[in-house]
């Protein structure tokens, strides 16, 4: 397990606090620590790159929007969760809100390991996640997917999140069909 403060970093962006532990060794963190966007990036870059032949493009915007997310990230008004296997990040969820976004959350970079899947750790991210959504007294959470993220769209749906729109996107270096789903409190 990797901690900032266990590498000698000090200040505000020092560490991320460790929520629980959790079965078979994983970790649940909460904050953010010097090096968890390059792991993050990475662990959408593998999937995505392996999954959905998404490359260079795909990665270059995830990299780009999350470096935004952290030097804008705010603790109570903004969450990073994380999970974590030894010193191996596995899955993430944040929640971002933005004068764009106005007083809701936006729920982005969902993601969890494939061999971590059906385990129960996506819903306990995602738990977290709306949970700390109503405590910030976020009005409601929306969040943008793709056309063929089932697993991931079962989720949302069981949730409670609605589809309210798709639009056509060639942001991530191929067309796709772009969904929007949200959630009022």
């Amino acid at each position: 397990m990797v901690l900032a403060v266990d590498l000698g970093f000090e200040g505000p962006d020092s560490g991320a606090s460790v929520i629980r532990y959790l079965d078979d060794g994983v970790t649940l963190k909460s904050g953010y620590a010097p090096g968890m966007v390059g792991h993050l990036v990475s662990l959408h870059g593998e999937y995505y790159g392996s999954v959905w032949n998404l490359r260079r493009d795909f990665e270059g915007k995830i990299g780009r929007e999350m470096i935004e997310f952290a030097e804008r990230f705010t603790p109570g008004r903004d969450l990073f969760l994380s999970l974590w296997k030894d010193d191996r990040m596995i899955g993430a969820v944040t929640i971002h809100r933005t004068d764009v976004a106005g007083p809701e959350g936006y729920l982005r970079w969902f993601i969890l390991h494939p061999g971590y899947h059906g385990r129960g750790l996506g819903k306990i991210l995602f738990e977290e996640a709306l949970d700390f959504c109503k405590e910030a007294g976020h009005p409601g959470v929306h969040l943008w997917t793709f056309s063929g993220l089932d697993r991931a769209i079962g989720i949302y749906e069981r949730f409670g999140f609605q589809f309210t729109d798709a639009v056509k996107d060639d942001r991530w270096g191929r067309e796709i069909e772009a969904s929007r789903y949200h959630l009022g409190f």
